[in-house]
């Protein structure tokens, strides 16, 4: 079970055949640096911003988030 906190705060873009992700807390303020991990493969850490992308294809994946102070959270999305 997950504290869905960080869930509301996901927000999905796709530009140039890219992915983007960005996390944010339940204040609507970034995750920067926070640890983002697609289908359980690649991870990458949020930019200032709280962005991370990855070449995805379109479809249904599951984001591990995990950002320090929070607990760790699943989201799946569809894009």
């Amino acid at each position: 079970a997950f504290d869905p906190v960080i869930q509301a705060g996901i927000t999905v873009e796709v530009a140039d055949g890219e992915i983007i992700f960005t996390a944010r807390d339940e204040q609507g303020q970034v995750l920067a640096g926070a640890r983002i991990t697609l289908n359980g493969n690649a991870t990458r850490i949020a930019d200032s911003g709280g962005r991370v992308s990855f070449p995805v294809q379109r479809g249904r994946h599951m984001l591990l988030i995990e950002a320090d102070g929070y607990p760790a959270s699943e989201v799946q999305v569809v894009v």
